[in-house]
């Protein structure tokens, strides 16, 4: 074996292989995560769907009030953690949660 070889983690027998953890609907964050549907009760990896949201709105609203008016309170419709991610089955194609940052 050649010393800078390191083996797939599919290449592991599966009672080495770390257990995936399902995820409740209740907590899903800003990535895709494994959870049950709870409408069609399958265990699914989610979707993800950018929107924008509450955040991007208050934070702009408060660089205007600070005087940020020559296009700067447009900066937080840029960022990413500032949208609110919708999660959604891949197989019913259900909104399963929607996580807001504020």
């Amino acid at each position: 074996m050649l010393p800078f070889f390191q083996p797939n983690q599919d290449d592991a027998p599966a009672a080495q292989r770390p257990p995936e953890r399902i995820v409740p609907s209740e907590i899903l964050g800003r990535k895709p995560e494994l959870t049950q549907c709870p409408f069609c009760e399958e265990v699914v990896v989610t979707e993800i769907h950018s929107q924008r949201g509450g955040a991007m709105w208050i934070t702009c609203f408060l660089c205007l009030i600070m005087g940020c008016v020559a296009g700067c309170c447009l900066i937080p419709f840029c960022m990413k953690r500032l949208r609110n991610i919708q999660h959604v089955c891949p197989e019913c194609h259900a909104n399963i949660h929607t996580h807001k940052p504020l």
